[in-house]
């Protein structure tokens, strides 16, 4: 028996709402038997402008020579920086003609390391305290330090700063 093996693709933010495709990715579908060495049954690339967003491997059989079921599963080239790849549970449809297999997308907020020098010159012996705030695209963070009374030079080191906001925007 043969079915068609239907992919389709949602591209998440980092909160876990849909968001637009970011760009075309090719797919390798593969399908291996309990034990057997994996086999390749095709590649397609899946355009970013493609409604539906989905793809069609028609004609893809169920089983081995010996009958016994194949297990389908996807490869993804060129998944973006900070998306990762998974995916869902396979359905096969009650007639068995579709094999739908779910894949996503989903960004993670990259993050990192700020460190702030503040160097004094001149001005009074005993330096006043000093509140520094990080800020993003004209707004305030919540990221705020005191420097208190500095001998010239203090720095400070904030881990696990978020780069970007849940869509990916700096």
């Amino acid at each position: 028996p043969y079915t068609s093996v239907l992919v389709t693709k949602t591209w998440l933010d980092a909160a876990g709402s849909q968001m637009a495709p970011v760009k075309d990715i090719e797919f390798t579908l593969m399908r291996q038997v309990e034990g057997g060495t994996p086999e390749e049954a095709g590649t397609q690339t899946l355009a970013s402008t493609a409604d539906p967003y989905q793809l069609v491997w028609d004609n893809q059989p169920l089983t081995d020579n010996a009958a016994r079921p194949y297990r389908y599963y996807l490869v993804e080239s060129g998944t973006p920086a900070n998306f990762i790849f998974t995916s869902g549970t396979q359905v096969l449809s009650a007639d068995r003609a579709t094999l739908t297999v779910p894949t996503y997308n989903r960004y993670q907020i990259p993050t990192g390391r700020a460190i702030v020098t503040k160097v004094w010159e001149g001005g009074p012996v005993i330096k006043p305290d000093v509140h520094l705030a990080l800020g993003r695209n004209g707004t305030t963070a919540t990221y705020g330090v005191t420097i208190q009374n500095g001998d010239g030079l203090t720095q400070v080191f904030s881990e696990n700063l978020p780069f970007t906001d849940a869509q990916g925007n700096p």
